[in-house]
């Protein structure tokens, strides 16, 4: 359940030193030097820590997936039980154990969510729901659009329960 409460005076301050690692691209060498020498006066946490709450706080979770060393594929579903690329026939593991590359990503599931929070774009994301006349001002009140609305969803023959663009 994703909960929209106020930010306290430390989740302001992660965030605004989270904007400055960002916006400086600053690499986690250089942010650890400054935790080292101006830990007293900051109070900064580990990069990880920090990374950690602002992922919290953002409902965003990285996903990462072990990828081929010459991204051929990514190991997963039908790839998952190998043991090398079916392509470059590259080795998955180094002799660590360690996959050689990594891909990461952003669900946009809870990215979408997260906008939702915010009561400005909760607004702008709803607009399609709004009341409107007969007038043709968008998408939404084009006929292809409310026909949609009217039909149910239909996979491999199959009838779904719900109609198009539903909330399900």
């Amino acid at each position: 359940m994703i909960e929209n409460l106020p930010l306290n005076d430390e989740d302001m301050k992660n965030l605004k030193l989270f904007d400055i690692i960002l916006r400086s691209n600053m690499s986690t060498s250089t942010y650890n030097l400054l935790k080292k020498h101006f830990m007293p006066e900051l109070s900064m946490s580990s990069i990880f820590i920090l990374q950690a709450r602002i992922s919290k706080l953002s409902h965003v979770t990285e996903v990462s997936y072990d990828c081929c060393l010459n991204m051929c594929c990514c190991f997963t579903r039908t790839y998952a039980a190998l043991d090398s690329c079916p392509f470059c026939k590259h080795a998955w593991y180094n002799s660590e154990g360690h996959s050689y590359k990594k891909y990461k990503y952003l669900p946009i599931e809870p990215c979408i969510k997260s906008l939702y929070l915010m009561d400005h774009y909760a607004k702008v994301l709803c607009y399609c729901t709004l009341p409107r006349d007969s007038k043709i001002e968008d998408v939404f009140n084009g006929i292809h659009y409310q026909t949609l609305c009217q039909t149910q969803v239909m996979i491999n023959g199959a009838e779904l329960d719900h109609h198009f663009f539903s909330d399900i």
